[in-house]
């Protein structure tokens, strides 16, 4: 049977349709996606024994073809003695998202696990230890920066001193030229005139190697200056993706769920703070007919009533539910991965009003995902 995604979709109801000789009491689901789905697809099994429709297991989350899953595939187990009835009921937050979802079952007797076993193929691993390599790796690598950059600076430094006893080196060549020829001049009888010409051009050759000297060093500071700035751009760069890997090891931590052991209209999840990514339950039957309003709280205990809702102390804006007695609604928040940080912690609440708290009686069932 085709089933749809979108979070303002209530979910698909899938039910196993086959005579009385073919039904037994387990259970096979699968589960057909696009080869390029990046949706993930959340399913409830629900048993139908002689007094009526009753839940087995937890909900479970199917991961997409995207992550690694085949596109079509057995994703879950379900076994109960005394089955009469079996069906599934699927949500999925993607709009647009189209998949087949197949029931069977079968009489296997007693010998299975009693209730709801999911299929992996892609488990999730802890992602602390490779990242905690790559950081190590990241380090080791401006170890090796640091250790050539010294390197070049102690080159730069041994240039500039051959420079240096270069200059010194011409000057004094220069000069013995000088005294060579003034001995040359007076020995042969060459003017004064004559020699103080020839003194002026050597001053002017002089002046020239000076120039040519200053330039030089000035070229040596300029390169140090470059080497210094490489350096530090390099030491820049290295601490940026040193703590990228810090915030992507924190980011990547698993996510955590927390649920209601009862109906209430006040759900804390999570006391302290942590990042929120998603929460889905079920508004009771026996609520009366009326309006409600699901609100999330960044808050470490549930507000007081009359507490307004605002952007500092709320999560996501409030969930309308028009609600009829007798029947059950469902609902579904979410936000897209890594989650919205929540500062002091996630509460989730049931109110009568929308912008305001007002607490109603316990007819709240709730399921929050958070790390």
């Amino acid at each position: 049977m085709d089933i749809f995604g979108n979070r303002i979709r209530g979910p698909n109801e899938v039910v196993l349709e086959c005579s009385r000789e073919l039904l037994g009491d387990v259970l096979s689901v699968h589960l057909s996606q696009k080869a390029r789905s990046s949706a993930n697809w959340t399913l409830t099994i629900y048993v139908q024994i002689a007094q009526g429709w009753y839940q087995l297991g937890k909900r479970l989350t199917i991961n997409s073809p995207s992550a690694g899953d085949p596109p079509a595939r057995t994703v879950a187990f379900g076994c109960c003695p005394g089955a009469i009835g079996w069906k599934v009921l699927a949500t999925c937050a993607t709009p647009g998202e189209i998949a087949e979802l197949v029931l069977q079952s079968s009489k296997c007797g007693g010998n299975d696990v009693f209730g709801v076993t999911q299929n992996f193929f892609t488990p999730i691993a802890p992602p602390d230890a490779p990242l905690l390599e790559a950081i190590r790796a990241l380090v080791a690598d401006i170890d090796v920066v640091d250790t050539a950059a010294a390197a070049s600076l102690a080159s730069i430094d041994a240039k500039a001193d051959d420079d240096a006893a270069l200059q010194t080196l011409i000057a004094t060549d220069q000069m013995a030229a000088l005294v060579n020829i003034r001995s040359a001049e007076l020995a042969s009888g060459v003017l004064l005139t004559s020699l103080d010409t020839k003194a002026t051009a050597e001053a002017a050759s002089l002046a020239s190697l000076d120039a040519k000297a200053t330039a030089q060093a000035a070229l040596v500071t300029l390169i140090a200056s470059d080497e210094m700035a490489a350096l530090t751009n390099i030491y820049a760069t290295g601490v940026a993706s040193v703590a990228s890997l810090a915030i992507l090891a924190a980011n990547g931590a698993a996510w955590t769920r927390s649920l209601t052991a009862a109906l209430s209209f006040n759900f804390i999840a999570k006391a302290t703070g942590g990042r929120f990514r998603s929460a889905a339950g079920r508004l009771d039957a026996t609520a009366p007919t009326g309006t409600y309003y699901i609100q999330v709280w960044d808050l470490a205990a549930p507000p007081a009533d009359s507490t307004a809702v605002s952007s500092s102390n709320s999560l996501a804006a409030p969930m309308k539910i028009q609600h009829s007695n007798g029947a059950e609604d469902y609902w579904e928040i979410e936000v897209p991965d890594p989650g919205l940080t929540a500062t002091n912690g996630i509460v989730i609440g049931l109110s009568s009003t929308e912008f305001t708290k007002t607490a109603t009686a316990a007819y709240l069932s709730a399921t929050a995902c958070f790390r």
